[in-house]
Protein backbone atom coordinates (compact mmCIF):
# COMPACT_ATOMS: atom_id res chain seq x y z
CA UNK A 1 0.00 0.00 0.00
CA UNK A 2 1.54 3.22 -0.84
CA UNK A 3 2.20 5.68 1.87
CA UNK A 4 2.73 3.22 4.70
CA UNK A 5 6.19 2.29 6.64
CA UNK A 6 8.07 -0.66 5.81
CA UNK A 7 9.80 -2.46 8.57
CA UNK A 8 12.81 -4.61 7.62
CA UNK A 9 13.90 -7.01 10.47
CA UNK A 10 18.13 -7.02 10.17
CA UNK A 11 20.10 -10.07 12.21
CA UNK A 12 23.57 -9.88 10.70
CA UNK A 13 23.66 -6.14 9.07
CA UNK A 14 26.93 -5.69 10.70
CA UNK A 15 28.17 -7.82 8.52
CA UNK A 16 26.75 -5.96 5.05
CA UNK A 17 27.54 -2.84 6.64
CA UNK A 18 30.75 -3.00 8.61
CA UNK A 19 28.97 -1.51 11.31
CA UNK A 20 30.01 -1.97 15.01
CA UNK A 21 28.36 -4.66 17.42
CA UNK A 22 25.53 -3.92 19.06
CA UNK A 23 25.14 -4.43 22.77
CA UNK A 24 21.93 -4.35 24.24
CA UNK A 25 21.54 -3.47 28.29
CA UNK A 26 18.96 -5.17 30.08
CA UNK A 27 17.71 -4.08 34.09
CA UNK A 28 20.10 -6.30 36.67
CA UNK A 29 18.10 -7.87 39.50
CA UNK A 30 15.58 -5.96 41.50
CA UNK A 31 16.76 -7.34 44.42
CA UNK A 32 19.91 -8.24 46.10
CA UNK A 33 20.44 -10.22 49.30
CA UNK A 34 23.81 -8.71 51.23
CA UNK A 35 25.31 -10.94 54.03
CA UNK A 36 28.01 -11.47 56.30
CA UNK A 37 29.12 -14.09 58.22
CA UNK A 38 31.18 -12.79 61.26
CA UNK A 39 33.55 -16.24 62.07
CA UNK A 40 35.98 -17.12 64.49
CA UNK A 41 39.21 -17.27 61.93
CA UNK A 42 37.41 -14.89 58.61
CA UNK A 43 34.91 -12.99 58.01
CA UNK A 44 33.42 -13.18 54.62
CA UNK A 45 30.80 -11.17 53.10
CA UNK A 46 28.56 -11.92 49.75
CA UNK A 47 25.89 -10.26 47.27
CA UNK A 48 23.90 -12.50 45.38
CA UNK A 49 20.46 -12.98 43.75
CA UNK A 50 17.57 -15.20 43.42
CA UNK A 51 17.26 -16.64 39.60
CA UNK A 52 13.17 -17.31 38.83
CA UNK A 53 14.11 -21.15 38.89
CA UNK A 54 15.42 -20.87 42.34
CA UNK A 55 18.71 -21.39 41.78
CA UNK A 56 21.19 -18.81 43.40
CA UNK A 57 23.99 -16.64 41.68
CA UNK A 58 26.87 -15.05 43.76
CA UNK A 59 27.97 -11.84 42.03
CA UNK A 60 30.52 -10.47 44.76
CA UNK A 61 32.61 -12.19 47.73
CA UNK A 62 35.03 -10.82 50.20
CA UNK A 63 36.80 -12.12 52.81
CA UNK A 64 39.07 -10.72 55.65
CA UNK A 65 40.80 -12.89 58.20
CA UNK A 66 39.82 -12.62 62.08
CA UNK A 67 41.68 -14.22 64.10
CA UNK A 68 41.43 -12.33 67.17
CA UNK A 69 38.58 -10.08 66.92
CA UNK A 70 36.11 -12.91 67.53
CA UNK A 71 36.51 -15.67 69.63
CA UNK A 72 34.27 -18.53 70.11
CA UNK A 73 31.68 -17.23 67.59
CA UNK A 74 31.44 -14.48 69.49
CA UNK A 75 32.72 -10.67 68.94
CA UNK A 76 35.93 -9.61 71.28
CA UNK A 77 36.96 -6.87 69.55
CA UNK A 78 34.13 -4.62 68.66
CA UNK A 79 36.39 -1.91 66.80
CA UNK A 80 38.61 -4.13 65.47
CA UNK A 81 35.34 -6.21 63.69
CA UNK A 82 33.46 -2.92 62.90
CA UNK A 83 36.27 -1.71 60.72
CA UNK A 84 36.80 -5.04 59.14
CA UNK A 85 33.01 -5.53 58.45
CA UNK A 86 32.95 -1.75 57.33
CA UNK A 87 36.18 -2.25 54.64
CA UNK A 88 34.20 -5.69 53.47
CA UNK A 89 31.15 -3.79 53.06
CA UNK A 90 32.71 -0.66 51.13
CA UNK A 91 34.14 -3.56 48.83
CA UNK A 92 30.52 -4.88 48.32
CA UNK A 93 29.10 -1.69 47.87
CA UNK A 94 31.47 -1.03 44.85
CA UNK A 95 30.96 -4.41 42.82
CA UNK A 96 27.55 -3.56 42.58
CA UNK A 97 26.87 0.35 42.18
CA UNK A 98 28.36 3.06 44.79
CA UNK A 99 26.58 3.74 47.69
CA UNK A 100 23.76 1.67 47.19
CA UNK A 101 24.04 -1.11 49.68
CA UNK A 102 20.69 -0.48 52.20
CA UNK A 103 20.74 -3.77 54.17
CA UNK A 104 22.78 -6.40 55.30
CA UNK A 105 22.36 -9.91 56.95
CA UNK A 106 24.91 -10.75 59.89
CA UNK A 107 24.93 -13.90 61.14
CA UNK A 108 24.19 -13.89 64.83
CA UNK A 109 26.58 -16.94 66.21
CA UNK A 110 27.72 -17.55 69.89
CA UNK A 111 28.32 -20.74 71.94
CA UNK A 112 25.37 -19.25 74.17
CA UNK A 113 22.68 -20.20 71.45
CA UNK A 114 20.20 -22.69 72.04
CA UNK A 115 16.76 -23.51 72.00
CA UNK A 116 13.92 -24.17 74.02
CA UNK A 117 10.57 -25.45 74.50
CA UNK A 118 7.82 -22.53 75.03
CA UNK A 119 3.61 -23.47 74.67
CA UNK A 120 1.30 -20.40 74.05
CA UNK A 121 -2.33 -20.88 74.91
CA UNK A 122 -5.56 -19.17 73.15
CA UNK A 123 -8.96 -19.97 73.97
CA UNK A 124 -11.91 -18.38 72.12
CA UNK A 125 -15.42 -17.62 73.79
CA UNK A 126 -16.83 -19.57 70.85
CA UNK A 127 -15.74 -21.76 68.14
CA UNK A 128 -12.99 -19.82 66.08
CA UNK A 129 -11.50 -20.58 62.45
CA UNK A 130 -7.95 -20.08 63.06
CA UNK A 131 -6.14 -17.52 60.40
CA UNK A 132 -2.91 -15.84 59.76
CA UNK A 133 -3.27 -13.21 62.26
CA UNK A 134 -3.66 -15.32 65.10
CA UNK A 135 -0.70 -17.25 64.48
CA UNK A 136 1.29 -14.17 64.02
CA UNK A 137 -0.27 -12.46 67.09
CA UNK A 138 1.22 -16.38 69.05
CA UNK A 139 5.01 -15.82 67.11
CA UNK A 140 5.06 -12.21 67.97
CA UNK A 141 4.08 -12.88 71.68
CA UNK A 142 6.29 -15.65 71.30
CA UNK A 143 9.14 -12.91 70.43
CA UNK A 144 8.41 -10.65 73.23
CA UNK A 145 8.90 -13.62 75.66
CA UNK A 146 10.68 -12.59 78.52
CA UNK A 147 12.85 -15.17 79.70
CA UNK A 148 15.89 -13.39 81.96
CA UNK A 149 17.05 -10.03 81.66
CA UNK A 150 20.24 -11.57 79.98
CA UNK A 151 18.68 -13.45 77.16
CA UNK A 152 17.33 -12.62 74.26
CA UNK A 153 14.66 -14.53 71.59
CA UNK A 154 15.92 -14.75 68.39
CA UNK A 155 14.49 -16.63 66.26
CA UNK A 156 10.66 -18.75 66.63
CA UNK A 157 10.01 -21.73 65.07
CA UNK A 158 6.75 -23.08 65.94
CA UNK A 159 6.55 -26.79 65.69
CA UNK A 160 2.93 -28.42 66.59
CA UNK A 161 -0.47 -27.04 67.31
CA UNK A 162 -2.64 -28.45 69.35
CA UNK A 163 -6.71 -27.75 68.68
CA UNK A 164 -9.20 -28.86 71.79
CA UNK A 165 -6.41 -30.52 73.49
CA UNK A 166 -7.04 -33.28 71.32
CA UNK A 167 -6.32 -32.71 67.52
CA UNK A 168 -2.46 -32.21 66.35
CA UNK A 169 -1.90 -29.63 63.15
CA UNK A 170 0.99 -28.40 61.71
CA UNK A 171 -0.79 -26.24 59.59
CA UNK A 172 -3.85 -25.12 61.48
CA UNK A 173 -5.05 -22.06 59.56
CA UNK A 174 -8.55 -23.05 58.28
CA UNK A 175 -8.97 -25.54 61.17
CA UNK A 176 -12.20 -24.27 63.78
CA UNK A 177 -11.67 -24.63 67.42
CA UNK A 178 -12.37 -23.09 70.65
CA UNK A 179 -8.68 -23.83 71.94
CA UNK A 180 -5.22 -23.27 70.58
CA UNK A 181 -2.06 -24.57 71.75
CA UNK A 182 1.21 -23.39 70.30
CA UNK A 183 4.42 -25.95 70.78
CA UNK A 184 6.71 -23.97 69.41
CA UNK A 185 11.08 -23.55 69.84
CA UNK A 186 12.94 -20.85 70.49
CA UNK A 187 15.99 -20.30 69.70
CA UNK A 188 17.79 -17.78 72.23
CA UNK A 189 20.57 -16.48 73.15
CA UNK A 190 22.87 -13.66 75.40
CA UNK A 191 20.83 -10.28 75.24
CA UNK A 192 24.73 -8.53 74.36
CA UNK A 193 24.83 -11.00 71.27
CA UNK A 194 22.24 -9.15 69.20
CA UNK A 195 24.19 -5.30 70.33
CA UNK A 196 27.12 -6.45 69.43
CA UNK A 197 26.36 -7.85 66.24
CA UNK A 198 24.60 -5.12 65.08
CA UNK A 199 26.89 -2.55 66.19
CA UNK A 200 29.44 -3.73 64.05
CA UNK A 201 27.80 -2.07 60.94
CA UNK A 202 28.90 1.50 62.14
CA UNK A 203 27.53 3.22 59.38
CA UNK A 204 23.54 4.31 60.03
CA UNK A 205 22.56 4.35 56.47
CA UNK A 206 22.59 0.59 56.30
CA UNK A 207 20.39 -1.11 58.38
CA UNK A 208 21.59 -4.58 60.40
CA UNK A 209 19.48 -7.78 60.09
CA UNK A 210 20.18 -10.60 61.99
CA UNK A 211 19.62 -14.01 60.73
CA UNK A 212 20.77 -17.32 63.23
CA UNK A 213 23.73 -18.68 61.37
CA UNK A 214 23.59 -22.51 62.61
CA UNK A 215 19.52 -22.57 60.86
CA UNK A 216 21.17 -20.85 57.71
CA UNK A 217 23.81 -23.93 56.92
CA UNK A 218 20.62 -26.24 57.87
CA UNK A 219 18.73 -24.95 55.21
CA UNK A 220 21.31 -24.88 52.56
CA UNK A 221 22.58 -28.13 53.15
CA UNK A 222 20.10 -30.59 54.35
CA UNK A 223 16.85 -31.51 51.93
CA UNK A 224 13.36 -31.61 52.99
CA UNK A 225 13.43 -35.22 52.76
CA UNK A 226 16.12 -35.29 54.92
CA UNK A 227 14.25 -33.06 57.65
CA UNK A 228 11.56 -34.65 57.43
CA UNK A 229 13.18 -38.43 57.64
CA UNK A 230 14.85 -36.97 60.79
CA UNK A 231 19.15 -35.60 60.61
CA UNK A 232 21.57 -33.91 62.73
CA UNK A 233 23.57 -31.42 61.33
CA UNK A 234 27.09 -31.16 63.10
CA UNK A 235 28.88 -28.08 61.83
CA UNK A 236 32.65 -27.32 62.56
CA UNK A 237 33.72 -23.97 62.73
CA UNK A 238 36.82 -22.46 64.06
CA UNK A 239 35.97 -21.58 67.43
CA UNK A 240 32.35 -23.75 68.39
CA UNK A 241 31.12 -26.42 67.16
CA UNK A 242 26.96 -26.76 66.59
CA UNK A 243 24.46 -29.11 65.92
CA UNK A 244 21.30 -28.48 64.30
CA UNK A 245 18.37 -31.32 64.71
CA UNK A 246 15.61 -31.79 62.18
CA UNK A 247 12.59 -34.23 62.58
CA UNK A 248 9.12 -34.51 60.07
CA UNK A 249 10.22 -31.34 58.65
CA UNK A 250 10.59 -29.48 61.96
CA UNK A 251 13.35 -28.18 63.53
CA UNK A 252 13.74 -29.90 67.27
CA UNK A 253 16.97 -29.06 68.65
CA UNK A 254 20.02 -26.44 68.25
CA UNK A 255 23.21 -26.38 70.80
CA UNK A 256 26.46 -24.67 70.59
CA UNK A 257 29.38 -25.96 72.23
CA UNK A 258 32.54 -23.99 72.83
CA UNK A 259 35.30 -26.07 71.34
CA UNK A 260 36.08 -25.83 67.40
CA UNK A 261 39.29 -26.31 65.01
CA UNK A 262 41.27 -23.54 66.83
CA UNK A 263 41.43 -25.69 70.03
CA UNK A 264 43.04 -28.77 67.93
CA UNK A 265 45.61 -26.76 66.98
CA UNK A 266 46.57 -25.13 69.98
CA UNK A 267 46.51 -29.05 71.39
CA UNK A 268 49.37 -29.34 68.57
CA UNK A 269 51.25 -26.01 69.79
CA UNK A 270 51.58 -27.66 72.96
CA UNK A 271 54.66 -29.98 71.23
CA UNK A 272 56.41 -26.84 70.75
CA UNK A 273 54.95 -25.66 67.46
CA UNK A 274 54.55 -22.14 66.33
CA UNK A 275 50.36 -21.43 65.72
CA UNK A 276 50.69 -21.14 62.07
CA UNK A 277 52.95 -24.33 61.66
CA UNK A 278 50.71 -26.14 63.64
CA UNK A 279 47.84 -25.12 61.25
CA UNK A 280 49.61 -26.41 58.51
CA UNK A 281 50.12 -29.90 59.62
CA UNK A 282 46.87 -30.20 60.46
CA UNK A 283 45.53 -29.65 57.40
CA UNK A 284 47.78 -31.39 55.71
CA UNK A 285 48.60 -34.60 57.19
CA UNK A 286 45.92 -34.72 60.07
CA UNK A 287 43.74 -37.29 60.64
CA UNK A 288 40.66 -37.08 63.22
CA UNK A 289 41.45 -41.36 63.82
CA UNK A 290 45.18 -42.37 65.05
CA UNK A 291 45.95 -45.22 63.40
CA UNK A 292 49.33 -46.68 64.75
CA UNK A 293 50.34 -49.18 61.88
CA UNK A 294 50.52 -46.34 59.63
CA UNK A 295 53.67 -44.90 58.70
CA UNK A 296 55.44 -42.88 61.04
CA UNK A 297 57.35 -39.36 59.82
CA UNK A 298 58.98 -36.49 61.37
CA UNK A 299 57.79 -33.29 60.13
CA UNK A 300 60.11 -29.98 60.50
CA UNK A 301 58.51 -27.15 59.78
CA UNK A 302 61.29 -24.83 59.03
CA UNK A 303 63.94 -27.63 58.43
CA UNK A 304 66.72 -25.53 59.56
CA UNK A 305 68.65 -28.16 60.59
CA UNK A 306 69.68 -26.74 63.95
CA UNK A 307 69.88 -29.23 66.76
CA UNK A 308 66.43 -27.91 69.02
CA UNK A 309 64.49 -26.97 65.83
CA UNK A 310 60.82 -28.04 66.44
CA UNK A 311 59.60 -30.88 65.08
CA UNK A 312 56.55 -33.45 65.04
CA UNK A 313 56.20 -37.41 64.53
CA UNK A 314 52.93 -38.21 62.64
CA UNK A 315 51.54 -40.40 65.41
CA UNK A 316 52.24 -37.31 67.56
CA UNK A 317 50.41 -35.30 65.56
CA UNK A 318 47.50 -37.60 65.30
CA UNK A 319 47.10 -38.64 68.40
CA UNK A 320 46.94 -35.11 69.52
CA UNK A 321 44.04 -34.61 66.96
CA UNK A 322 42.22 -37.57 67.74
CA UNK A 323 41.83 -37.03 71.34
CA UNK A 324 40.35 -33.23 70.83
CA UNK A 325 38.07 -34.36 68.03
CA UNK A 326 36.64 -37.51 70.38
CA UNK A 327 35.85 -35.03 72.99
CA UNK A 328 34.17 -32.38 70.48
CA UNK A 329 32.19 -35.30 69.00
CA UNK A 330 31.25 -36.85 72.52
CA UNK A 331 29.93 -33.72 73.50
CA UNK A 332 27.96 -33.42 70.35
CA UNK A 333 26.92 -36.80 70.69
CA UNK A 334 25.49 -35.85 74.26
CA UNK A 335 23.56 -32.88 72.85
CA UNK A 336 21.64 -35.50 69.89
CA UNK A 337 20.95 -37.38 73.01
CA UNK A 338 19.61 -35.02 75.52
CA UNK A 339 16.87 -33.58 72.04
CA UNK A 340 15.42 -37.21 72.66
CA UNK A 341 15.61 -37.59 68.40
CA UNK A 342 19.27 -39.56 68.79
CA UNK A 343 16.62 -42.94 67.65
CA UNK A 344 14.65 -40.59 65.12
CA UNK A 345 17.26 -39.63 62.87
CA UNK A 346 16.27 -41.32 59.95
CA UNK A 347 18.59 -39.96 57.38
CA UNK A 348 21.64 -39.79 59.43
CA UNK A 349 24.16 -37.53 60.56
CA UNK A 350 26.04 -34.80 58.06
CA UNK A 351 28.89 -33.04 59.46
CA UNK A 352 29.96 -29.98 57.48
CA UNK A 353 32.28 -26.64 58.58
CA UNK A 354 36.09 -25.80 57.85
CA UNK A 355 37.03 -28.12 60.66
CA UNK A 356 35.80 -31.28 59.30
CA UNK A 357 38.13 -31.21 56.89
CA UNK A 358 40.10 -33.71 58.58
CA UNK A 359 40.66 -36.99 57.19
CA UNK A 360 38.42 -39.77 58.70
CA UNK A 361 36.15 -37.32 60.27
CA UNK A 362 32.68 -39.45 58.82
CA UNK A 363 34.23 -42.38 60.92
CA UNK A 364 35.05 -40.92 63.97
CA UNK A 365 31.82 -39.40 64.20
CA UNK A 366 30.04 -43.19 63.53
CA UNK A 367 32.33 -44.98 65.62
CA UNK A 368 31.06 -42.63 68.93
CA UNK A 369 26.85 -42.29 68.05
CA UNK A 370 26.57 -45.82 65.63
CA UNK A 371 25.06 -43.50 63.20
CA UNK A 372 25.92 -43.19 59.39
CA UNK A 373 27.81 -40.14 58.94
CA UNK A 374 28.28 -38.40 55.65
CA UNK A 375 29.97 -34.97 54.43
CA UNK A 376 27.25 -32.12 53.68
CA UNK A 377 26.89 -30.73 50.64
CA UNK A 378 24.60 -28.56 48.80
CA UNK A 379 22.00 -29.94 46.14
CA UNK A 380 21.32 -26.32 44.94
CA UNK A 381 22.48 -24.92 41.80
CA UNK A 382 24.91 -22.07 43.00
CA UNK A 383 26.24 -19.93 40.20
CA UNK A 384 29.82 -18.27 41.08
CA UNK A 385 29.39 -14.97 38.46
CA UNK A 386 31.98 -12.86 40.99
CA UNK A 387 35.83 -12.16 40.49
CA UNK A 388 36.44 -15.28 43.24
CA UNK A 389 37.85 -18.34 41.35
CA UNK A 390 37.35 -20.11 44.82
CA UNK A 391 34.66 -22.80 44.52
CA UNK A 392 31.47 -21.91 46.30
CA UNK A 393 31.04 -25.91 47.65
CA UNK A 394 33.82 -24.45 49.77
CA UNK A 395 32.69 -25.41 53.70
CA UNK A 396 33.94 -22.27 54.76
CA UNK A 397 31.28 -20.44 52.42
CA UNK A 398 28.18 -22.73 54.06
CA UNK A 399 26.93 -20.06 56.68
CA UNK A 400 27.12 -16.91 54.46
CA UNK A 401 25.45 -18.74 51.69
CA UNK A 402 22.49 -20.53 53.66
CA UNK A 403 21.87 -16.52 54.66
CA UNK A 404 21.90 -15.22 50.82
CA UNK A 405 18.96 -18.41 50.26
CA UNK A 406 17.34 -17.42 53.54
CA UNK A 407 17.24 -14.07 53.05
CA UNK A 408 13.86 -11.91 52.17
CA UNK A 409 14.72 -8.71 51.92
CA UNK A 410 16.44 -6.58 49.27
CA UNK A 411 19.56 -4.73 50.30
CA UNK A 412 20.05 -2.91 47.39
CA UNK A 413 18.59 0.33 46.39
CA UNK A 414 18.57 0.27 42.89
CA UNK A 415 21.34 -0.78 40.29
CA UNK A 416 21.84 -2.02 36.01
CA UNK A 417 22.97 -5.14 35.19
CA UNK A 418 25.31 -4.43 31.62
CA UNK A 419 25.27 -8.36 30.22
CA UNK A 420 25.30 -8.33 26.28
CA UNK A 421 22.30 -9.78 24.81
CA UNK A 422 22.16 -10.22 20.92
CA UNK A 423 18.32 -8.82 19.55
CA UNK A 424 17.65 -8.82 16.10
CA UNK A 425 17.73 -4.71 15.29
CA UNK A 426 14.44 -3.24 13.54
CA UNK A 427 15.33 -0.91 10.95
CA UNK A 428 12.55 1.42 9.78
CA UNK A 429 12.55 2.85 6.52
CA UNK A 430 11.60 6.31 5.18
CA UNK A 431 8.15 6.64 3.84
CA UNK A 432 7.75 5.96 0.32
CA UNK A 433 6.42 8.89 -1.51
CA UNK A 434 3.35 8.63 -3.52
CA UNK A 435 3.51 8.19 -7.08
CA UNK A 436 1.01 9.74 -9.70
CA UNK A 437 1.51 7.93 -13.12
CA UNK A 438 0.69 10.26 -16.23
CA UNK A 439 0.85 9.74 -19.70
CA UNK A 440 4.41 9.64 -21.41
CA UNK A 441 4.63 10.64 -25.09
CA UNK A 442 6.77 9.76 -27.78
CA UNK A 443 9.24 12.38 -27.80
CA UNK A 444 9.85 11.95 -24.04
CA UNK A 445 10.30 8.55 -24.31
CA UNK A 446 13.49 8.78 -26.97
CA UNK A 447 14.40 11.00 -24.46
CA UNK A 448 14.45 8.68 -21.73
CA UNK A 449 15.95 5.34 -23.83
CA UNK A 450 19.20 8.06 -24.15
CA UNK A 451 19.75 8.81 -20.42
CA UNK A 452 22.31 5.51 -18.86
CA UNK A 453 20.93 3.01 -17.29
CA UNK A 454 21.25 3.08 -12.94
CA UNK A 455 20.84 -0.16 -11.55
CA UNK A 456 17.56 -0.59 -9.52
CA UNK A 457 17.50 -0.51 -6.33
CA UNK A 458 21.11 1.50 -5.67
CA UNK A 459 19.07 4.07 -4.17
CA UNK A 460 17.28 2.18 -2.15
CA UNK A 461 20.41 0.35 -0.62
CA UNK A 462 22.29 3.79 0.00
CA UNK A 463 19.30 5.34 1.74
CA UNK A 464 19.14 2.10 3.93
CA UNK A 465 22.99 2.67 4.80
CA UNK A 466 22.90 5.78 6.00
CA UNK A 467 19.72 5.18 8.08
CA UNK A 468 21.06 2.01 9.75
CA UNK A 469 24.73 4.43 10.08
CA UNK A 470 22.57 6.80 11.93
CA UNK A 471 20.74 4.46 14.06
CA UNK A 472 24.01 2.52 15.13
CA UNK A 473 25.68 5.86 16.10
CA UNK A 474 22.80 6.50 18.45
CA UNK A 475 23.02 3.55 20.22
CA UNK A 476 26.57 4.31 21.39
CA UNK A 477 26.17 8.00 21.47
CA UNK A 478 22.81 8.13 23.76
CA UNK A 479 24.23 6.16 26.39
CA UNK A 480 21.78 6.03 29.98
CA UNK A 481 24.21 7.40 32.42
CA UNK A 482 22.66 5.58 35.36
CA UNK A 483 23.90 2.08 33.76
CA UNK A 484 27.21 0.53 35.29
CA UNK A 485 28.87 -2.24 33.99
CA UNK A 486 30.12 -4.57 36.98
CA UNK A 487 33.31 -5.51 37.47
Amino acid sequence: MVGTNTKLLIYDITDRLSAPPIKYFTMEPKEYIVAIDLGSSKIIGMIGWKRPDSTLEVVAVEKIESPSCIRRGTIHNLEETANHVKQILQKLDSRIHPNKLTKVYVGVAGQSIHTLNHKITRSFTQEEVINEKIIDSIIDECFNYSIDEKIDVLDVYPNEYKLDAKKTEINPIGVACEEIEANVKLIVGRTSLKESFSGVVEDGKIECLEIVSQVSSANLLLSEADKVLGSALIDFGSGTTSVTIFKDGLLRHLAVIPFGGNVVTKDICSANLMESDAEKLKTSFGSAIFNPDSDNKVFRPHNTGAVDEPKIELHMLNNIIEARMTEIVENIWSQIQASGFSKSLGAGIYYTGGASQLRNTGDLIKRITGIEAKKAATNRNIFNSSTSTESMLNPAYTTVLGMLLGGTTNCVKFAHHTAAVSKPATIEFPVEEEVILKPVTKTQATEKEKEPKKSKGSNTFDAARKKVGSIFGNLFTDTDNNDTEIK
